[in-house]
């Protein structure tokens, strides 16, 4: 997996910490929502469920992609609402799409609890 595209840079908050699963390490979102991660998960793979381990994150969505380049997107999973305003969020959201096999997932932060948020973690399974 890798993370190929993200609407906000801090280059002390880098986008790929959402994946070396260390949980001081973590990408920051700029202040305005939405906010997008794509990623690339390098051979195509059906997708049940999606971890994520946040901060300040209030409502997500995310869409999958079965093509060979990103676009088109499908949605997994409609405006999830994350509970605990302070401290860390760690969310598994179902998503159950029997038979398709995506090549890419998006993640996309609709609101946040405050004006920045964070992800420390992402794993698609």
């Amino acid at each position: 997996m890798e993370v190929i595209a993200a609407t906000s840079y801090d280059e002390n908050f880098n986008v790929r910490n959402v994946l070396n699963k260390n949980p001081k390490d973590f990408w920051i979102t700029t202040g305005m929502f939405p906010q997008e991660l794509l990623i690339d998960l390098k051979v195509p793979k059906a997708i049940s469920r999606v971890t994520l381990q946040t901060t300040a994150v209030r409502k997500i969505k995310i869409e999958g992609c079965e093509k060979n380049s990103p676009t088109d997107f499908t949605v997994l999973k409609e405006a999830q609402e994350f509970g605990g305003k302070g401290g860390m969020q760690k969310e598994t959201i179902s998503v159950n799409e029997m038979g398709s096999q995506f090549h890419f997932v998006k993640i996309i932060i609709l609101e946040g609890y405050e004006d920045f948020a964070t992800v420390h973690n992402i794993e698609v399974m």
